[in-house]
């Protein structure tokens, strides 16, 4: 129906240019042509019409010089007879068209009904006379082209040239005339060729000898020697010649005369095909380079030169990743995050670009991306879905990345492996004990426990530690988890002791007698029987836990009260003093025990 309607469109747009050139021109009208009497080649006698007044005169001679004499007919006689006036010769005319007979037998012989008409009619009493009113017919002839018709106006695709042919029943045609595009009439005489394109009014016609004018014929022709011109469109969503699979092709043919006739368009090397005045779809195009070739013909088979467009169609769409900028750890399957951790979206995509990525947190509100974002500032599971578009409209499939935002630090605590000791406000550890350091996390996990010994460098924790050094000291701890939260440094405070008891002792009776000790080969002091031993202990930071004796390489015991020697002999007493944490002090007692008198 569109091209139905294109064609008629384009046909009266011809007729208005027909009508706005021929109204422009000043068409040269026919010739006059005077009515006459004609005598053949054959000297048969053409009258131009039944009005044309006849007299009969007569010659003795055939020599047209010979002296003639006027006929008058007996109207004239009995006119002039009865008004007394010159006698007047008067006309006879023709009674209709064609053949006429002048005959001269005797009136007596037309009454004698015994004499026959063939009798009468012989050819030697038998003159003719023509009579020709009838105007010649003319028609044209026009060398074979393709060609259209609408009306009143033929429009012919390959240069033509025209004859025209007149006859005449009876006189004759003496002269056909011919115009082209309003110039003068000129007699016509031979094959006339029309080889330029545009517009062309004919006008023709054809008089006899007589006069007789044939009425004006005219043709109105048109030759149209240019192809029709096409130009291709591209709809809806492109990139310059990057072409989306929702995108149209759609073609649009003009032809400045006879119209078009049929637009037709292949892909790459396949099947030609009709334009049907419908967009092209390209999606069943495959991804790639391709060709778009079409051209039209008109209605007088002019046909363009094949027109081309390459393009390239863009069906693969972006490819879309998420990655997480800062704090991460893979767990038992799961991402932990922290949150300074940031979700950074990339895409590329292979031809047209990316135009934008889209995304949405916890299933909430699309957004398109712009920077890293980070994640709510709530502990747990959060996800992110994205997808990318390309430029010419390509959606990626969603993808998603599940993580869990951890925003608590690890807890950590301390303990003493070892000898320790609360004496008041003041924990006191030997220099043996360790201080074991441990953190526990519920989500990510612990990376790492740092310390500090006395506000020192900081020391990565890998196992229990012990300070040496005697005196006050103080420890500051930390834990970082695998996202690397950081706890609230703490602070243990203590006191390593690496000093002994001192040891003290004193006997129930003094004595200034002394003797020597073969076990020990020197001088000991002498007691009584019945002296007793008073053992004691003092620290000055832990305090004494207990103290040890051992007589005489005997077991070793604990001290408890005071020790009675009742025996006479020698005596070596090993004094061991040991304190919260383990410090331990050494101290022996030599002496002996006699039976003394009392001294007076």
């Amino acid at each position: 129906m569109k091209a139905k309607k294109l064609s008629c469109f384009v046909l009266l747009l011809i007729l208005f240019l027909f009508g706005s050139l021929w109204a422009q021109q000043t068409l040269s009208p026919p010739l006059k042509h005077q009515k006459k009497v004609y005598v053949s080649p054959d000297h048969h006698v053409y009258l131009p019409g039944r009005t044309t007044p006849l007299y009969l005169r007569l010659s003795t001679s055939p020599d047209s010089a010979a002296e003639s004499y006027l006929l008058f007919n007996e109207k004239s006689y009995k006119e002039a007879a009865k008004t007394g006036k010159p006698l007047m010769a008067a006309p006879f005319f023709m009674e209709n068209e064609g053949k006429h007979s002048v005959i001269h037998p005797s009136s007596k012989y037309w009454k004698t009904k015994s004499v026959s008409p063939e009798a009468l009619l012989t050819p030697d009493r038998i003159f003719y006379i023509f009579v020709d009113e009838s105007s010649p017919v003319s028609k044209k002839l026009i060398t074979s082209a393709p060609n259209i018709k609408d009306g009143k106006i033929t429009i012919y695709g390959e240069p033509i040239s025209f004859q025209l042919k007149s006859s005449d029943n009876l006189s004759g045609v003496k002269t056909t005339y011919y115009s082209v595009n309003g110039a003068a009439f000129a007699p016509y005489s031979a094959e006339v060729a029309v080889d330029k394109e545009g517009a062309y009014n004919l006008r023709y016609y054809a008089v006899d000898h007589v006069g007789n004018a044939e009425k004006l014929t005219t043709f109105l022709f048109d030759l149209d020697l240019t192809p029709p011109t096409t130009e291709h469109a591209v709809k809806n969503i492109h990139k310059g010649d990057i072409l989306s699979p929702r995108a149209l092709l759609k073609l649009t043919s003009t032809d400045n005369r006879s119209g078009v006739k049929k637009v037709s368009y292949a892909f790459d090397s396949g099947r030609e095909k009709t334009y049907l005045n419908r967009a092209i779809p390209v999606a069943l195009l495959s991804d790639g380079n391709h060709t778009f070739t079409y051209y039209a013909r008109d209605k007088v088979k002019n046909v363009e030169t094949k027109k081309s467009y390459s393009f390239y169609l863009d069906k693969i769409p972006p490819e879309v990743k998420a990655n997480i900028v800062g704090d991460q750890h893979k767990k038992a399957g799961k991402l932990f995050v922290s949150g300074r951790s940031k979700v950074q979206l990339t895409a590329k995509d292979n031809k047209s670009g990316v135009q934008k990525i889209r995304y949405l947190v916890d299933a909430h509100q699309t957004e398109t991306y712009a920077d890293p974002f980070l994640l709510p500032a709530t502990s747990g599971s959060h996800s992110v879905q994205y997808f990318a578009i390309d430029d010419v409209e390509n959606v990626s499939p969603k993808k998603m990345l599940t993580m869990t935002l951890d925003l608590t630090a690890p807890r950590s605590s301390s303990r003493y492996v070892g000898a320790n000791v609360l004496v008041q406000d003041t924990i006191y550890i030997a220099a043996s004990t360790k201080i074991k350091l441990n953190a526990t996390d519920k989500q990510a996990g612990v990376r790492q426990i740092n310390y500090q010994v006395d506000g020192g460098s900081v020391n990565a924790y890998s196992a229990p530690f012990t300070i040496k050094s005697h005196g006050a000291h103080k420890v500051d701890y930390f834990s970082t988890d695998m996202v690397n939260n950081r706890e609230k440094a703490r602070t243990i405070e203590f006191f390593v002791d690496t000093m002994g008891p001192e040891i003290y002792h004193h006997f129930s009776i003094e004595t200034s007698r002394k003797t020597r000790m073969k076990k020990v080969a020197r001088e000991a002091d002498i007691y009584p029987v019945g002296t007793k031993l008073y053992l004691g202990a003092t620290d000055k930071h832990s305090g004494v836990k207990t103290i040890y004796y051992r007589i005489n390489k005997g077991k070793k015991l604990i001290y408890r009260r005071l020790l009675p020697f009742k025996t006479v002999g020698e005596y070596v007493v090993a004094i061991e003093a040991v304190d919260q944490v383990g410090n331990v002090s050494r101290q022996s007692v030599e002496f002996v025990i006699k039976n003394i008198p009392p001294t007076k």
